[in-house]
């Protein structure tokens, strides 16, 4: 019961946590280690485009199942607004 109630962020850890993801150096930071993690991989396997999320997903919230599986209807769905945005930001970025 203690981890469930600790895993919960109060209001200042979610501002801290937005803060943190608003920071240029943070996005930067982030972009470095997705870009290492992209170097082996051929063109298609490449991550192109990411947000951050700054919530944890979780089964209270309805985003994991019992199992702790993605239910990826529901995540479409919420962050519906900011996947969208990503797709517009890459379709501005490539030429096309």
């Amino acid at each position: 019961m203690r981890h469930q109630a600790s895993s919960r962020p109060t209001p200042a850890d979610r501002a801290a946590r937005q803060a943190l993801a608003a920071r240029p150096d943070a996005r930067t930071h982030l972009q470095a280690n997705l870009d290492a993690v992209n170097a082996p991989l051929a063109q298609f396997e490449k991550v192109k485009a990411f947000g951050v999320i700054v919530d944890d997903f979780g089964i209270a919230t309805g985003e994991l199942t019992p199992t702790l599986k993605v239910k990826r209807r529901v995540i479409l769905e919420r962050y519906a607004a900011q996947i969208e945005d990503l797709y517009k930001e890459r379709g501005q970025g490539s030429g096309a």
